[in-house]
């Protein structure tokens, strides 16, 4: 029996955004909300971080909607879904989302961090989002990133300047 392989279905748009400041970068990914194969909720994710020249390699750190309590959403006896059921629940994991994502912009703002060139929108996957909801980085949904960066004409480097170890203060002898 040949089953259909769903991971590389998609199932809706992951939005990129790069901020930087002086020789740092901060990279931001919004992935959307989705359905498993088998019906279970996967949230909405953020994966987020921040790279500076002395630092180009930090790992990704993620955060999601909650599942449970208030956000789960809960199926009748057939395992449908009801609409208001469905409606409620992306109205909170909007809520929710909009409140993760708002108080990190807020606070990048702040402090002076500017948007570099534009938001890009990639095609999210089945597997992109299991991964991200797993905790665990997809280098898929990436390359698509890297891909799209290079069509935007985004330089290949993530730092607006070089590593410039700072000058150590000379001191004059006093007499």
């Amino acid at each position: 029996m040949n089953a259909i392989d769903t991971s590389k279905r998609v199932v809706g748009k992951a939005l990129y955004l790069e901020l930087r400041k002086d020789n740092y970068t901060y990279q931001m990914i919004i992935t959307p909300p989705a359905f498993s194969q088998d019906g279970t909720a996967i949230p909405a994710c953020v994966m987020e971080r921040r790279l500076s020249s002395w630092h180009p390699r930090k790992n990704w750190q993620f955060s999601s909607v909650p599942t449970t309590g208030t956000f789960a959403i809960e199926r009748n006896a057939n395992g449908e879904i009801k609409e208001q059921e469905l409606n409620r629940a992306q109205y909170v994991g909007a809520e929710h989302i909009y409140r993760l994502v708002s108080r990190t912009l807020d606070s990048l703002v702040h402090r002076d961090w500017k948007l570099f060139k534009q938001p890009i929108t990639v095609e999210a996957t089945f597997k992109d989002v299991e991964l991200i909801k797993g905790g665990k980085t997809s280098n898929e949904l990436v390359r698509r990133i890297e891909r799209s960066r290079k069509a935007f004409n985004f330089p290949e480097e993530l730092f607006d300047q070089p590593v410039v170890a700072p000058a150590t203060p000379t001191t004059t002898p006093v007499v």
